[in-house]
């Protein structure tokens, strides 16, 4: 929870990609969220921005 204004500020979602490699998530509120995927050995990090009322696509590179 952040102090200053009440939001939560730590957030742990996890899921599994399809056949495609792909997962999707919702979120209500605008966020910039730190992303990372797994395969095996690999991992790879991203940053994405969460915007309201908007589809955001993210490509996380392993």
């Amino acid at each position: 929870m952040n102090n200053n204004n009440g939001v939560q500020s730590s957030v742990r979602v996890t899921k599994l990609s399809d056949a495609a490699g792909k997962a999707e998530f919702e979120f209500t509120l605008e966020a910039y969220l730190n992303v990372q995927a797994i395969h095996n050995a690999d991992t790879g990090r991203a940053v994405v921005r969460l915007k309201e009322h908007e589809t955001v696509a993210q490509t996380v590179h392993l």
